[in-house]
């Protein structure tokens, strides 16, 4: 059996021959005993133990010292970390905010829109109700022909059509939202269209003395279309047919006598 001395100094041998490189912690280790200078007295060799502890006890202190600036350091991220957290706080607060105050914005934008859409709708609307419910300035010129001046019946009755198109529509609105605009338009159009029927009937009671006894039918077509157009009015349609008979009679009579006058 080998002897302990024995294999503690083959473990020593073989420690030496190894060719291992020794770690980077013992090369600085070895670096730093290298640096300590005594003398190799049994004395000096004792007090080679207070010299490396003064020389640790130095070490911590750097150390101590390093982490106290690093502390510092520290301190001094954090507060500004504070100082961050509280700016972004404050930002954080202004955004809030001011996001309130664009949601009210956005809202009163929007509202403006629906009351611009309304306005714009109402104003179709009232441009729609003007064309619809109105005469032209032909038509109207037309109905106020004075008593004594010339007329034409087919102004006359397009005229006249118009109006009955017009107080028709004016008649709907009855019963609705613009039930008062609809009075009014009725109201302005039945007196338009008694007007229109009175001339009418002034245009036939002066048309129908002036043809002769033998007047073609396609002369008499003018006259048929007003008589006709009085369908709907009784009482002018019966003063206007007893005037175009009595006229007729006088026309008939004139020219039996003018007859009985040749030689």
């Amino acid at each position: 059996a080998k002897s302990p001395m024995r294999s503690a100094t083959q473990r020593k041998l073989h420690a030496a021959l190894d060719p291992t490189p020794a770690s980077p912690e013992i090369i600085g280790a070895l670096r730093a005993l290298s640096t300590l200078e005594a003398p190799g007295s049994f004395a000096a060799r004792r007090g080679l133990r207070s010299i490396v502890e003064r020389q640790g006890l130095e070490l911590n202190q750097r150390l101590l010292s390093s982490f106290g600036e690093l502390q510092a350091q520290l301190d001094a991220t954090e507060r500004e970390l504070d100082g961050l957290c509280e700016a972004s706080g404050l930002a954080v607060a202004r955004l809030q905010s001011t996001r309130a105050a664009t949601e009210v914005l956005i809202s009163q934008t929007l509202r403006l829109k629906e009351q611009v859409r309304q306005a714009a709708q109402r104003e179709r609307l009232a441009v729609a109700l003007a064309e619809a419910l109105h005469l032209s300035a032909e038509h109207e010129a037309v109905l106020n022909t004075p008593q004594d001046a010339p007329l034409s019946l087919e102004a006359l009755l397009e005229a006249v059509a118009r109006v009955r198109l017009v107080g028709s529509r004016g008649r709907r609105l009855l019963g609705g939202k613009f039930e008062r605009l609809g009075l009014q338009v009725a109201s302005q159009m039945a007196a338009y269209e008694e007007r229109g029927y009175s001339a009418i009937l002034r245009w036939l009671t002066s048309e129908a003395p002036r043809l002769p006894p033998n007047t073609p039918a396609e002369t008499l077509a003018p006259l048929r279309r007003g008589v006709a157009s009085l369908a709907g009015q009784p009482a002018m349609l019966a003063i206007c047919l007893h005037e175009i008979v009595a006229a007729r009679r006088e026309a008939h009579r004139r020219a039996f006598y003018h007859s009985l006058s040749l030689p």
